[in-house]
């Protein structure tokens, strides 16, 4: 039975049990819960396993009803495995002896793969590319092409694994040139060319051609707005377009309704050596909704010196720093339409041991519709910026809102000095208590109360 003979580690005893006549496969490495692969003989167990399995996982065998879910399917438990690598040299045994028997399976099921192995499928060229295999680019290739992959929502971390350190990332860019992929991997694959240019790395986009324009034009000119970010990476490729098409589209760019794709568009024509460009972003830093991204650009192009000073107020960072935050689309969606800091102070923060400086902000929303009250509250910048909805409402003071994100931080980090239940005395306690004296040289008076 080759490596499972001695059973010399729990992984190689299930995949044993699981390979043994009658055997399930799936069932055991699921009883086997997280691992993680640490020494040559489990490598070699599961490279051996992946061999066996690969010819019944390319029929589709096992991979029924019979199974719970997807996520627990035994092509997607097993690639699991291939990404728990810890060293470099079993690093080398999978890469060597497995991940071949991988790219076979994908081969056989990419033809006939339905929506939900689909996304098993974009799994495994994700760790198979973390692997840095020639093969790899073929089939990214093919799955980026195929109508059944090419919408997956992971493409771009697909692209992300052929980083700049990639021995086949010039490869995968130019073998996917003509004809375009479609889809969301369309969109992913221009945001990957679009970093190799900014690099330098890039004689001619792969957009600089008919089609590629045509595609830029559609995505600019699509209104929907949950097409957006669509338009902010078309955007991203202008400076790489040629003219007279490139003008155009940077209008296009510049007067689009999202804010975001403005920003990116004067980035391009400040790229690009437009002086009202740059002076439109030293402007946008000046607004908490946008002025980390328009100075973040401006760093980028070399402008650093344009940032008014205003900007990089430590009391306006930590505004832009909340409405960023509170931007983002699993809190808000969308910047606050107030904000300002309500208190700042320098104090010891137990959540880090230190002595640090800290924001309470205070933010609000208008009503959303005729009847609604409006959504306000405080959130906390200067350590883990957070809005503790519901509980960091608008009519606490300050104090009471240091002290239960202090609470909150604790629990957050696992901190024995968590309190059992989160509340403004127990927060107000623990920062009253100030520096600890035997493990921090720190002093300091904590939030008085």
């Amino acid at each position: 039975m080759g490596s499972f003979g001695g059973g010399r580690s729990p992984l190689q005893e299930a995949l044993g049990r699981g390979l043994a006549p009658g055997g399930d496969p799936a069932g055991e490495l699921d009883a086997l819960g997280e691992t993680v692969i640490e020494t040559e003989g489990d490598a070699r167990a599961l490279a051996e396993a992946v061999a066996r399995l690969a010819p019944g996982l390319a029929k589709g065998e096992g991979r029924g009803p019979a199974l719970r879910d997807r996520l627990t399917s035994l092509l997607h438990r097993l690639v699991e495995l291939f990404q728990s690598v810890q060293n470099r040299e079993t690093y080398e045994i999978l890469r060597a002896e497995g991940v071949s028997h991988l790219l076979s399976v994908f081969d056989a099921r990419l033809r006939v793969a339905d929506e939900d192995e689909a996304t098993d499928l974009l799994f495994l060229l994700k760790v198979a590319a973390m692997y840095r295999v020639e093969a790899s680019v073929d089939r990214v290739a093919a799955a980026a092409r195929s109508a059944m992959t090419s919408e997956g929502a992971l493409w771009t971390v697909i692209f992300r694994a052929f980083d700049e350190n990639h021995p086949y990332r010039i490869a995968l860019l130019n073998r996917l040139r003509n004809p375009l992929p479609g889809g969301f991997a369309g969109a992913a694959y221009l945001d990957f060319a679009n970093a190799i240019a900014r690099e330098g790395g890039l004689a001619n986009h792969p957009y600089n051609t008919p089609d590629g324009r045509a595609r830029l034009r559609a995505w600019l000119t699509d209104p929907a707005p949950k097409n957006a970010g669509y338009a902010h990476v078309a955007t991203a490729a202008l400076p790489f377009i040629d003219r007279p098409e490139r003008d155009d589209l940077l209008a296009l760019a510049m007067d689009h309704p999202e804010p975001q794709v403005q920003l990116e568009a004067a980035w391009a024509a400040g790229r690009l050596g437009s002086e009202a460009a740059l002076k439109f972003l030293a402007r946008s830093c000046l607004d908490h909704r946008h002025g980390k991204a328009a100075a973040a650009y401006l760093t980028e192009l070399g402008h650093g010196g344009r940032i008014p000073a205003a900007a990089l107020d430590p009391n306006f960072q930590a505004v832009a720093e909340m409405s960023r935050w509170l931007a983002h689309p699993s809190e808000f969606g969308r910047p606050p339409d107030e904000i300002a800091v309500a208190d700042t102070r320098e104090l010891f923060w137990p959540p880090t041991n230190d002595r640090r400086r800290l924001w309470v902000v205070r933010y609000r929303y208008a009503p959303a519709r005729d009847g609604d009250r409006p959504e306000a509250g405080y959130g906390l910048v200067g350590s883990v910026t957070f809005a503790l909805f519901g509980e960091s409402t608008a009519d606490l003071p300050p104090e009471d809102v240091y002290a239960l994100h202090c609470c909150w931080e604790l629990e957050m980090n696992g901190d024995p000095r968590a309190p059992k239940d989160r509340s403004v005395a127990a927060g107000r306690a623990i920062l009253r208590g100030g520096a600890p004296s035997a493990s921090s040289d720190n002093q300091g008076n904590g939030v008085s109360g």
